[in-house]
């Protein structure tokens, strides 16, 4: 069993510029087909009394985002540490009788199309048949 224990996540506070809130006001104006921000608009469609509560607004939903990409951004962080470090070991008794049942069901496809196994996987796979059982094998 793998020790996890070095796994540390920091979030950092996201940082907020005026430059982000303008760009998710423009794709705003853009996704309601706008010329310009007015105060009938905002009231209208965001339910806020002035443009300072609409900028308000904005900065929250931006800043909403922002943490979400830092919870992420952590989240896979933390999960590619894990994977970085795990090890696998396969049976190859169990890998062999799958191997087998990968044949056996296209046997049976071949068979319900009233075809031997060679001639479905020459003619319908369009496989050699060291390809085929590769294919099997690795699938």
């Amino acid at each position: 069993m793998e020790d996890y224990g070095d796994i540390a996540v920091h979030l950092n506070d996201p940082v907020i510029t005026d430059s982000d809130i303008d760009t998710y006001i423009g794709d705003i104006l853009i996704d309601y087909d706008q010329k310009s921000l007015t105060l009938d608009f905002v009231k209208r469609e965001f339910d806020v009394n002035s443009i300072e509560e609409f900028n308000q607004y904005c900065k929250e939903k931006v800043t909403d985002s922002k943490e979400l990409q830092i919870l992420i951004k952590a989240r896979n962080d933390v999960l590619n540490s894990m994977i970085g470090k795990c090890e696998f070991s396969l049976d190859k008794y169990v890998v062999s009788k799958y191997s087998l049942d990968v044949v056996k069901f296209y046997e049976d496809q071949a068979y319900l199309s009233d075809m031997e196994l060679e001639y479905y996987v020459d003619n319908i796979l369009n496989m050699s048949k060291d390809d085929f059982y590769t294919m099997c094998y690795e699938d």
